[in-house]
């Protein structure tokens, strides 16, 4: 009887060990536009048809003396029969250069040298992720864009003429609705960006306007090394809210103080966490809605508003600080 409590042990411990994942290791060379990638160059293994990313590096990155300028190093965690698949600067490889376009099944081989990728830049008015994916190198609202498009009142994704910086600034003005933030006058903008953020590491992106948006930091963490990246805070009537980036500065009595519109480019949703704002509020705004400063907190929008917590940092003779 002991001989097969013994028996089925051994077992146990071999099946679970042969379940465990294993490290994969993916090198090669990256060609962009025909010709080796600039340092900067991002690229991603996912698990295929998901937007799950079992491993990134940046080119140029971490890497030795000597490595030989495009080459690229992915390491990940994976079991034998995933299947995987590649994108660099977020943008679908290519037939070119002798290099790899298929997705891979993972064998007992943990080590592929020679691992090859091509891509071509996206041109004005694609969609993108990463500035550094698109020929002109900006990414704003998300398409390829002639230029930074960092003014008050410009965007970058106006129908009909995507991909072109347009003034938005006849159509905009902040909202006053449930005692907000004043009178009808040109809505305010700012982007801005990154130029490289490390796996693990806390980003933050100090506005330069924060007395028109109200916020004056975003920080967050992410969980890829990513470059060129961009956060775009602009301030919005509530008519215009339709996406989950919406955020409001409000009372729980429902006077809103600024709607505001938070976008990014060259990061996931999925790779960020530990995401906090910091705002701030003026105390005339309150005194004059005789508004409790302790009612006062961050709200977003997902199909309708969520409270999140929201604490007093500080205040003085002008602001409360949140």
């Amino acid at each position: 009887m002991n001989k097969i409590y013994v028996s089925a042990l051994i077992f146990a411990l071999f099946a679970s060990v042969s379940f465990a994942a294993s490290p994969y290791f993916f090198k090669g060379y990256v060609h962009v536009n025909g010709s080796l990638a600039p340092n900067g160059t991002i690229v991603e293994i996912f698990l295929n048809g998901t937007n799950s990313v079992l491993g990134s590096s940046v080119v140029g990155e971490g890497t030795l003396g000597g490595t030989p300028q495009g080459w690229y190093t992915v390491g990940f965690e994976g079991n034998s029969e995933n299947i995987v698949s590649f994108r660099v600067d977020n943008l679908t490889p290519i037939s070119a250069n002798g290099t790899n376009v298929t997705a891979q099944t993972l064998g007992s081989g943990v080590i592929h040298d020679n691992f090859n990728l091509s891509v071509n830049k996206s041109s004005q008015g694609s969609s993108c992720l990463y500035a550094i994916g698109c020929s002109s190198g900006f990414c704003v609202d998300s398409y390829c864009c002639n230029s930074a498009c960092g003014g008050a009142s410009e965007d970058c994704n106006v129908a009909g003429s995507l991909g072109t910086c347009t003034s938005t600034a006849s159509s905009s003005s902040s909202s006053s609705s449930g005692g907000g933030g004043g009178s009808s006058t040109p809505s305010t903008t700012e982007t801005l960006t990154v130029a490289s953020v490390n796996a693990g590491a806390a980003a933050t992106f100090t506005t330069t306007n924060a007395a028109s948006l109200g916020v004056e930091t975003i920080q967050f963490t992410s969980s890829v090394s990513a470059t060129n990246v961009q956060v775009t805070v602009k301030e919005v009537k509530e008519t215009a809210i339709t996406t989950t980036g919406a955020i409001s500065l409000a009372s729980s009595d429902g006077a809103v103080y600024k709607y505001l519109e938070i976008t990014k480019t060259g990061l996931q949703t999925s790779q960020m966490s530990s995401v906090k704002v910091n705002f701030k509020v003026p105390k005339s705004w309150l005194s004059s809605n005789n508004i409790d400063k302790n009612t006062v907190a961050l709200n977003r929008y997902n199909n309708g508003w969520a409270k999140l917590a929201t604490t007093i940092r500080s205040e003085d003779a002008t602001y409360v600080y949140y």
